[in-house]
């Protein structure tokens, strides 16, 4: 007898069935392995909503066992429009695909098992809940379903890595917590989809990090959501998140927490190695040995609305990532390494309405470093930025030319540090501008540091330094139109002729203020967020 359910038979079956059949006898009795059209019974299960609809009312199959045989005898029979129901584990060991006009339901207990060498391809809808219903990889159809689920291949690294060979470019999920032990590959046009999900890394994770890209190169590949957690390792030297040459990747809404990154070069919990077009946004990163996000050679990235506290190293570094942003990110603690919060060393970068506070590095202790030796940031711009509280300085602008720092609020930054040029802002570099800020409450307000050349200072609040306001050991500098509240309002320093071509008007020179003012604060235009930050680390 061949086990088909029609609809104008359903009703009349199941009532039959009711009467003359005990709970045992409601089933109809399965073809078996030498059956190639084997049935089995129906179970209703509540995950069961994968892609399908509920009042489907087409004519339905039933397989418990068997093999490719036995669902293309199916197919056959639906000619190719209905609903196959898989109750248990089918062989796979022909190649075999179930069309689009077919929906798959599988129940929990059932699956496919795939034999090496043969592939089922599935062109059409499947309904499952969050169970294994593979154990190797299949071919998912674009258009077949909206999301692949990491479940129905396992709860592992395997599992995810055999849901995205199989979704080809259609988004896989992980729904549940998993455990990894080796790194989970994606290729191009790939989105992993984590949302609540956590990921729990085991030592050593096999790969050198939890998520990678497959190939040498990549484009177009996304992770949205989830956690990595990596609370339980010690001294294991891997990656969260690790893409090398790929175009436009989007990391977003991901947190890491405790990836304990302990490794003799250059990394951090997503790091980007010669990427293009790429964006981090709303990344959180607690805790961790090296940085929060790194980011290395490449262009065009962009890290936006992420927080990173309590990292070694840097909370962001960007490295020779020319024509890149850095906007929205809030950074705090970072830098215990001697590092800065937010280190930038990149051409035509811009740094903008970022928080970056207390900085625990010594020397280099800074809220924000613009150009690193070797990796100048030329033509780049730092501008409404918020830094506070940081160990040595609030912006460094360490190596590059022609850049713009702009409308910041820098406030008790060297506070507690005896170097040369701790304070506000520090300058190394040549022909830059700074313009507009309220450097205020700093060791130093503004230091012009020996080989600083055509800067240009004007329109700033400098009030109540502890040491200078300015401190000037350039040559050909500009100082106009500021706001000077300090003991001493500008240092030349006699050993550098700093005196030589300096322009020096239109200040308005005034008695320093101690202990600082911070009433200005409620006259900027600052967000909720931004004023809550600063009432909390200057206590007015």
């Amino acid at each position: 007898m061949k086990t088909v359910i029609k609809p104008m038979l359903l009703t009349f079956f199941l009532m039959i069935s009711m009467i003359s059949c005990n709970n045992e006898d409601t089933f109809i009795e399965p073809y078996g392995e030498n059956d190639t059209e084997g049935v089995g019974s129906v179970e209703d299960d509540e995950n069961n909503t994968e892609d399908s609809n509920n009042t489907d009312d087409r004519t339905e199959i039933f397989i418990d066992s068997g093999s490719s045989t036995t669902v293309q005898s199916a197919i056959d029979d639906l000619s190719g429009d209905g609903i196959i129901t898989v109750t248990g584990w089918v062989t796979i060991d022909l190649n075999i695909t179930i069309p689009s006009g077919i929906l798959l339901r599988v129940n929990n207990g059932g699956g496919f098992n795939i034999k090496s060498g043969s592939t089922l391809t599935l062109q059409g809808p499947v309904n499952a809940g969050l169970y294994k219903i593979f154990d190797s990889t299949v071919n998912f159809v674009n258009g077949s379903v909206s999301e692949v689920k990491s479940e129905w291949f396992g709860t592992d690294d395997i599992a995810v890595n055999f849901a995205l060979l199989s979704a080809v470019t259609i988004p896989v999920k992980i729904t549940n917590n998993i455990t990894v032990s080796s790194v989970i590959l994606m290729s191009d046009n790939q989105t992993l989809r984590m949302y609540d999900a956590t990921i729990f890394p085991v030592s050593p994770v096999t790969g050198g990090a939890v998520i990678k890209n497959r190939e040498a190169s990549n484009s177009n590949i996304s992770i949205e959501g989830g956690y990595i957690n990596g609370e339980s390792l010690t001294d294991v030297a891997y990656d969260a998140i690790l893409f090398e040459n790929v175009d436009n990747a989007l990391i977003k809404d991901l947190t890491c927490y405790k990836v304990h990154i302990r490794s003799s070069h250059d990394t951090g919990n997503i790091t980007l190695n010669h990427c293009t077009y790429s964006t981090v946004q709303n990344f959180k990163s607690y805790d961790t040995w090296k940085a929060g996000i790194y980011i290395r050679y490449g262009h065009h990235n962009q890290i936006l609305d992420s927080e990173m506290k309590g990292c070694h190293d840097s909370g962001i570094a960007l490295v020779n990532s020319h024509d890149s942003i850095i906007d929205g990110n809030y950074v705090d603690n970072c830098g215990t390494s001697n590092a800065s919060n937010i280190a930038s060393g990149a051409e035509r970068i811009i740094v903008t309405n970022n928080i970056s506070v207390n900085s625990l590095g010594d020397v280099n202790g800074n809220g924000i470093t613009m150009g690193h030796a070797g990796f100048p940031s030329t033509d780049a711009t730092c501008s409404n930025n918020i830094i506070v509280n940081n160990t040595a300085k609030g912006i460094f602008l360490q190596a590059g030319n022609n850049m713009i720092v702009k409308n910041n609020i820098v406030i008790n930054n060297g506070i507690d540090n005896n170097g040369t040029n701790s304070g506000g802002i520090a300058n190394y570099s040549k022909s830059n501008l700074i313009e507009g800020n309220y450097v205020i409450g700093n060791r130093l307000g503004i230091s012009l540091h020996n080989g600083s050349f055509n800067m240009v200072i004007k329109n700033n609040s400098i009030l109540s330094s502890i040491i200078y306001g300015i401190r000037n050991d350039g040559v050909n500098t500009t100082v106009q139109n500021n706001s000077l509240g300090n003991t001493t309002n500008i240092f030349n320093n006699p050993e550098k002729n700093s005196i030589a071509n300096l322009t020096f008007s239109n200040n308005n020179e005034m008695p320093p203020v101690f202990p600082v003012d911070y009433s200005f604060i409620s006259d900027l235009n600052l967000t909720d967020f931004q004023n809550e930050i600063l009432r909390k680390l200057l206590k007015f």
